[in-house]
């Protein structure tokens, strides 16, 4: 994988490079343009005797070990495929978040009313890291570019998306990489979520409130013991 994917890189330098050699000024490559140099010592200006200073931009570089996220049209042609429920869109949808960024401090751009960036192509093909926010907004981009309806909660603290299929909401968590299947296999939505833990509350009264209790209560697996609608997470240990 290493040498065919480091042949493809100097092969695309190297024809970037000819490319730009063969231009004459002002002239235009098909990875970019070629700028020409500006007047003063060195330049390429009115009495100066300079060379042309070559801009390559919007190479893409793919690889056949790893899936294609640089546009969502790529997206859906590597991770939907003809046939797929709604059910797997959604997975696979969650399984990308997961899969291209990492939890950190997100990145400010200052370019719109929310700082972050929110799309997703941006956050797996430029930065690779965001919070919350960040994998919540892109779950819900994915969702609906792909004709489904999504919706995000604010909830204590933390961000989660939900995507709507076979007549319900299923929060799918990609910032936190989790979500919480019921006994039917498939997964709750965020009120069903706090449903299961309300009812769990009301017959385990003591822990309300008491993170001492609760945190005693986590160890050792306890969650898989506590509210039903936990109960079955595959990723919480």
């Amino acid at each position: 994988m290493a040498r065919r994917i480091g042949f493809r890189c100097v092969a695309i330098l190297a024809f970037a490079l000819l490319t730009l050699g063969g231009c004459g000024k002002g002239g235009k490559t098909s990875g970019g343009s070629v700028v020409s140099g500006g007047g003063g010592p060195g330049g390429g200006g009115s009495g100066g005797s300079g060379s042309s200073i070559g801009v390559v931009s919007h190479i893409k570089v793919t690889s056949d070990r790893i899936e294609d996220v640089s546009s969502l049209e790529a997206w859906k042609n590597s991770f939907i495929t003809p046939g797929m429920t709604d059910a797997q869109k959604a997975l696979a949808i969650w399984t990308t978040v997961v899969k291209f960024r990492h939890q950190t401090t997100p990145p400010n751009e200052f370019l719109q009313s929310e700082d972050h960036p929110h799309d997703p192509i941006r956050c797996f093909a430029v930065y690779g890291y965001g919070q919350c926010c960040c994998a919540s907004a892109s779950v819900e981009a994915m969702a609906r570019f792909v004709g489904l309806q999504a919706r995000g909660w604010g909830i204590i603290g933390h961000s989660v998306p939900e995507v709507y299929y076979n007549g319900a909401w299923h929060m799918l968590d990609g910032s936190l990489v989790t979500y919480f299947p019921k006994a039917d296999g498939s997964i709750a939505g965020v009120e069903e979520i706090i449903a299961g833990v309300e009812a769990w509350y009301a017959a385990n009264p003591t822990y309300r409130g008491n993170e001492t209790l609760l945190r005693q209560f986590m160890q050792g697996g306890g969650w898989r013991n506590g509210p039903d609608v936990l109960s079955r997470c595959p990723y919480m240990n």
